[in-house]
């Protein structure tokens, strides 16, 4: 078949191929105008196009002019080819060298039109030209598929390999229209060759334009997903614009005036909510009806054509103009605003519809009512005018349109030590300033650059209104407002605003401070620790933290009050801050927690220095906080805690000196309270070892380590058993027994006394119900236990499940469980005594002993601390003591308990004290409740 095509007919139809091309890439760059490739393409495959139209009709010319156009047509293939490739590589974003390109062409060209009139050989000028369309297509894969996989989109890569088959067969194509006798008659062979060649030709170029239309519709894909998430965020930010401007009311409707935005100035201005209004009604439901009929025939007989209506609004004539109207608020109330309405149109240029913007200029129209009203009295009413202006607050002032004053107030001129008389009509506002400049007021940027300012807005306030402050030299802030009117008057009013700037100063005052001591608050500290962290490196000035604790601070508190707890932290904080320097930071974190920043020296001073320092301090504190305070006729004395930490020996980060500090802090109370610690690694270490045995006695609540063991407690008349208290004890895997004052306090701190102590309450029910005759229980409750919300429920879940009768157990409190959280705690308790179970006082007459408490709640007994029964028979102090109180307890119906007894002197004075029972190792000592012997035995031989 290929016999019968001539090389002419397959050159004509790689021609139409060429130009199909170019119509397709023509085609994809009318769809995507603003994609650069394809303008590339568009115009390399046209000028290709062309070229090969002038190679395919040469043989139609004369000798002559077929060399011509055969020169001009390689230029246009082989600049067409340049710029077809270029468009490839920008597409794939590779960067190439465009002036390489442009000299190979060049050279091609000058070869080729030599080679066409010097020397007419064919091979050469084939050669040349081949040789430079090779190089472009070649470079061009080279190119494309050198890029990483993943770097290049699949369809690159496939425009890659045609561009590489393309160049590999350039120089077989070019051989064989040589060789095929088109160029050089007397040769005939091989004319087959060129026709498939040549149609090898033509189907890459469809390829490639079927590859480049695919590319370019995946690139448009992207760029609209792309255009799409940037119409998405600028909805966003226009929603977003929208809701800020809360003084401005903004309105938007479609063709038919139904409304679509309502933002929150318009719901402000206006009392609709945007539900109420949105989709539901136009913006004439707002406008004043004798208002609208007034505008009506206002503008009908202005423009000879009825306009009402919503024509009012958005008639041609009317759309645009800046125009004051009088709202008609939800409540019926009226305000006047200044709107204008603008007309939103589509791509086409057609209304798609209305945005209306609105101003509240309801305090100008009053203001502007109130002066045109006096301007345009006679001069009858002068007097009046003038009554007015000088009793006015604000100074005011009016110019014309030359800025020449028409009529001004004292006030306007008396913060610049002037008067009205001063400034008569007819003076310039320029003037006016000069006045106050040569009268020694100015703004702090000096008389030149004030003069300059004023000027400024002078140019600027015919045309537009100005509201600013300016700071005068002698510290008084001045607010001007300036508004113009369409004459080009202008009205100007000002105000000493100084008050309202020193209220601003004191509102970021109280940001930084705390209200009560009037210290740095936490957020003041916080940002200061930052400063000084980040200024550490450079400076070399050290500084030192000091956490600072009051001791017994709370039992002030909830005893004499919240307003005895202020003015003693008051002050404290007086007190505190006394002791330190001016360039040392003090703040109150909250509560009774206080903080320092102390300042070091610059130069970096020893650490034993900085210690010293910080040890002085400490103590300079200590012996301050120490002091006895006087609250309303109280003397009350506190302590303190101090933790420090040293900067930088001891770390520089902010977190770290804190938590550093607070180890110190912790480590002080720990060692007895009313002290301070410096910090030191081995603080770390007992931290970690409180946090083993916090994690140890975590895991003996689930490995059942914790045992009771039980001490009874005897009626000292009769030797009875009355009652067994239940105490907890641990079996530690590798320490062995241990009592509860090596565990507890862990328990207490962090919080695992709640869990421990309901499993105690549940086993002590357990075992006292399996003891004869009824015998209760005592069972000792923290005060976390106590304002528990799981307290009352875990008492009776005991009961239930123990079948203990809730008459045999006795809850024991001390008076320090009834501090933290006074009224929560005592509800517990009479929920507690509700329940039919018994409250008893431990360890009373130490401690934070009150007789309120006593008031307060009705305990069932009064268990007397050991310290007393200790010195029973060595002082006669405690023998007083306990004879107080165990009369006390008579009085008040309870039952008295002496703690600690452990030999016959003490149990003989106790009983002529009238102590009713006794508990202690006189009687037996603590021990499991299999070993528990309840007999009347134990104590009847003292009884006598």
């Amino acid at each position: 078949m290929l016999s019968h095509l001539d090389f002419e007919t397959v050159l004509v139809t790689l021609a139409l191929a060429r130009v199909l091309q170019s119509f397709g890439m023509a085609f994809v760059w009318k769809l995507h105008k603003n994609y650069r490739p394809a303008r590339d393409w568009a115009i390399g495959s046209a000028l290709m196009a062309v070229g090969t139209l002038g190679v395919a009709n040469r043989n139609l010319m004369s000798q002559d002019i077929a060399t011509l156009v055969s020169f001009v047509s390689a230029a246009l293939i082989l600049f067409g080819a340049l710029i077809f490739n270029s468009g490839i590589l920008r597409a794939s974003s590779i960067a190439q060298p465009i002036w390489l390109g442009r000299v190979i062409a060049v050279t091609a060209i000058v070869l080729f039109g030599w080679f066409s009139y010097g020397d007419p050989s064919a091979a050469i000028r084939m050669a040349a030209f081949g040789a430079a369309m090779m190089l472009f297509d070649l470079y061009t894969a080279v190119r494309l598929l050198a890029v990483k996989r993943q770097a290049l989109s699949p369809m690159l890569r496939v425009i890659g390999v045609i561009l590489m088959i393309d160049a590999a067969s350039f120089p077989l194509r070019i051989t064989s229209v040589y060789v095929s006798g088109n160029i050089i008659p007397e040769f005939s062979v091989g004319s087959s060759l060129a026709v498939v060649f040549a149609l090898i030709t033509t189907a890459s170029e469809l390829m490639m334009t079927l590859a480049l239309t695919a590319l370019t519709s995946q690139i448009d894909l992207t760029e609209r997903e792309r255009l799409q998430e940037q119409l998405n965020r600028s909805e966003r930010y226009v929603r977003a614009i929208l809701e800020s401007a809360s003084d401005v009311a903004i309105i938007a409707a479609e063709r038919d005036l139904l409304i679509t935005v309502f933002n929150t100035g318009a719901e402000r201005m206006l009392g609709y909510t945007a539900d109420e209004v949105i989709g539901r009604c136009n913006p004439t439901i707002f406008a004043d009806p004798e208002e609208a009929a007034a505008r009506s025939r206002e503008l009908t007989a202005q423009f000879g054509r009825p306009i009402e209506g919503l024509g009012l609004i958005v008639d041609p004539v009317v759309i645009g103009q800046n125009r004051r109207w009088t709202w008609v608020r939800k409540d019926g109330s009226r305000l006047p605003v200044s709107m204008t309405v603008s007309a939103m149109r589509g791509a086409d240029g057609e209304v798609i519809g209305y945005l209306g913007v609105a101003h509240d200029i309801s305090k100008q129209v009053a203001f502007e009512s109130a002066l045109q009203n006096e301007i345009a009295k006679s001069e009858a009413v002068g007097r009046t005018l003038e009554t007015a202006l000088s009793n006015m607050r604000q100074g005011l002032a009016m110019f014309d349109h030359n800025l020449r004053a028409i009529v001004l107030n004292d006030n306007f001129m008396a913060p610049f030590g002037l008067s009205k008389a001063d400034a008569p009509p007819g003076t310039t506002f320029r003037e006016i300033v000069q006045m106050r400049i040569a009268n020694g007021f100015h703004s702090v940027e000096g008389p030149e650059a004030y003069l300059r300012s004023r000027m400024e807005v002078a140019a600027s306030m015919q045309s537009a209104d100005h509201d600013d402050v300016v700071q005068l030299n002698n510290g008084r802030f001045i607010r001007s407002i300036s508004r113009h009117f369409g004459n080009g008057e202008v009205v100007i009013t000002s105000e000493d605003i100084t008050e309202i700037k020193r209220n601003e100063a004191r509102i970021s005052y109280l940001a930084q401070h705390d209200a009560l001591t009037g210290l740095s608050n936490r957020a003041h500290f916080n940002e200061q620790i930052e400063q000084a962290s980040a200024a550490l490196a450079g400076s070399l000035q050290p500084f030192t933290v000091l956490m600072i604790d009051l001791d017994r601070f709370k039992a002030i508190n909830d005893t004499l009050g919240h307003a005895a707890g202020d003015l003693l932290l008051k002050e404290v904080a007086e007190r505190i801050e006394s002791s330190t320097r001016p360039a040392d930071l003090v703040a109150r974190l909250g509560g009774d927690e206080f903080a320092i920043i102390q300042a070091g020296e610059v130069g970096a001073p020893s650490a034993d220095e900085q210690r010293r320092t910080a040890r002085a301090l400490a103590e300079r504190i200590l012996a301050v906080v120490a002091k006895p305070i006087d609250l309303f006729g109280k003397t009350v004395q506190v302590g303190a805690s101090i933790g420090i930490a040293l900067a930088p020996e001891d770390g520089a980060a902010p977190d770290e000196l804190l938590r550093k500090a607070d180890f110190a802090l912790y480590a002080a109370k720990q060692a007895g309270r009313c002290g301070y610690r410096l910090f030191g690694p081995e603080m770390i270490a007992s931290i970690s070892r409180r946090d083993s045995m916090e994690a140890a006695l975590r895991a003996a609540l689930s490995n059942d380590e914790l045992t009771l063991h039980y001490q009874p407690i005897v009626d000292i008349r009769s030797g009875a058993v009355v009652c067994v208290e239940a105490l907890v004890r641990w079996k530690h895997p590798t320490q062995g027994l241990l009592s509860p004052h090596q565990f507890l306090p862990v328990a207490e701190e962090t919080g695992l006394i709640v869990p421990l102590g309901g499993w105690v309450i549940r086993r002590a029910c357990r075992d006292a119900s399996r003891w004869p005759g009824g015998l209760p229980v005592a069972v000792n409750l923290s005060a976390a236990q106590l304002v528990s919300p799981e307290l009352i429920n875990t008492i009776t879940s005991a009961l239930e499940a123990s079948g203990l009768s809730a008459e045999r157990l006795e809850i024991e409190v001390t008076e320090s469980a009834l501090l933290d959280n006074r009224d929560a705690a005592l509800a517990a308790l009479h929920n507690i005594r509700d329940l039919g179970a018994s409250v008893s006082l431990d360890d009373f007459g130490t401690g934070y002993s009150s007789l309120t408490h006593l008031k307060a709640f009705k305990f069932s007994r009064l268990k007397i601390d050991r310290a007393f029964v200790e010195d029973l028979t060595r002082e006669a102090d405690s023998m007083a003591i306990v004879s107080a109180l165990a009369g006390l307890a008579r009085g008040l119906n309870m039952i008295s308990i002496a703690e600690g007894v452990e030999t016959d002197s003490q149990l003989a004075v106790l009983r002529a004290a009238g102590v009713a029972f006794a508990q202690g190792d006189l009687f037996g000592r603590p021990c499991p409740a299999a070993e528990l012997r309840l007999t009347r035995q134990m104590a009847a031989v003292r009884s006598a």
